[in-house]
């Protein structure tokens, strides 16, 4: 992303100065992503890829979280609304939804027949 900046400002006023803050921006882009993924595929070798891949959903949930408690930000009730459906769906996905699902539609639904 760095050379996208840099073409908007040619100057070099706007890119970081010192050594700290280059290193701070290299463990922030170690930490958010490449320890993330490392974490995510050692989670994949134990749970199943229906729960990993459902969980994904969660991640704009940290997001909101995260700017509430960090940022001061102040979260609308269609936000709240849309966290809580979220949170239902990935519940029902984790813990047995099929089952609702075959005791309202019938046990033929969920098998495909």
């Amino acid at each position: 992303m760095l050379p996208v900046e840099w073409l908007p400002h040619a100057d070099a006023r706007h890119l970081p100065v010192t050594a700290g803050i280059w290193l701070l921006a290299a463990a922030s882009g170690f930490i958010q992503y490449a320890l993330a993924f490392s974490l995510y595929m050692v989670a994949l070798r134990t749970i199943s890829a229906n729960i990993a891949g459902s969980v994904l959903s969660l991640v704009p949930l940290f997001g909101l979280a995260g700017a509430f408690l960090f940022l001061g930000e102040e979260l609308s009730r269609v936000q709240l609304l849309g966290a809580a459906v979220t949170l239902v769906a990935v519940t029902l996905i984790n813990t047995g939804g099929r089952r609702a699902t075959e005791s309202v539609m019938g046990a033929g639904f969920a098998d495909g027949g």
